[in-house]
Formats: C-alpha cells, sequence, structure tokens
C-alpha cells in the first residue's frame, strides 16, 4: 500500500477541519460532493452511504485538494433535503435525507445509512446547501 502525505487545515481557535490530499480520480465537476479515501489513501467520489469528506474545490486526478472533515460546509444536493435533516451521500455522491436503520432478525440484514452530518441551509436536487459535517455513524432504528 502506498504512503500517502496528508496536510490538516484548521483555522486557529477552532472552527472548520480540511484535509489537503490528492484526488486519485477527476473530481473537478464534482465540488461540494461527498468523498471517502481508498485503499491507497487517496480521496475517491463516495457511493451510497460512504462519504466522510465534503470536496471543497475541483482537483484533477493526482493533484492536491481540499476536502472537509469537520464543521461548516456547502453541498451539492442529490434530493429535496431540509434544514435538520440528518445527511449521507447517494450513488452519485451528491448529499440526501439519510434513514433511519432497519435491522432485520431473521436475515441479519440492515438497511439505513450512515450520517455525514446535519443540513443547515436545504434544497431541491441539485441546488447547492449548507450542512454542519460532522460524520456520526447510522441514525438508531429499529429491529424487524
Amino acid at each position: 500500500m502506498a504512503q500517502t502525505e496528508h496536510a490538516f487545515d484548521q483555522p486557529i481557535g477552532g472552527g472548520d477541519l480540511s484535509l489537503k490530499t490528492a484526488a486519485a480520480s477527476d473530481l473537478s465537476a464534482k465540488q461540494y460532493f461527498g468523498c471517502k479515501l481508498d485503499a491507497d489513501g487517496h480521496v475517491v467520489l463516495a457511493a451510497a452511504g460512504e462519504a466522510i469528506f465534503i470536496s471543497q474545490d475541483k482537483p484533477i486526478g493526482g493533484r492536491v485538494g481540499k476536502f472537509r472533515m469537520c464543521g461548516v460546509s456547502y453541498a451539492h444536493f442529490g434530493d429535496a433535503v431540509a434544514p435538520g435533516d440528518r445527511v449521507t451521500t447517494d450513488a452519485d455522491g451528491k448529499i440526501v435525507a439519510a434513514t433511519a436503520q432497519t435491522s432485520n432478525v431473521g436475515t441479519g440484514a440492515t438497511t439505513g445509512s450512515d450520517v455525514l452530518g446535519i443540513c443547515i441551509i436545504g434544497g431541491a436536487e441539485d441546488e447547492i446547501g449548507s450542512i454542519f459535517v460532522l460524520p456520526g455513524g447510522a441514525i438508531p432504528g429499529t429491529l424487524a
């Protein structure tokens, strides 16, 4: 596994925490989308429920980009999201409302999504809103 160098960006006195690292692929059209790390420690677009960062700029593959790990960020919505909604990513890396987790006792199957953060300024599909990035695991749900 390749070693990747990361730089953290945090304003004095707290505030937002961002990671500066290389994008594994072209993210130039994916500003404010959900991202994750690949096996080599490079940032890639997240699939459904996988995001741990929000892209802050438009890096092309191999170039360093800035990715919000914690704090306020713009977000590209994949569906209508309302203020106060817990959010996650859809299959395209867009930000959508998270769903509560349901576990089937008989089959062991689990549905639901991990939380990337909480919506501050909502919007409709393909609009830019604002979220507080705070990855937090699954929304508690029910047993079926």
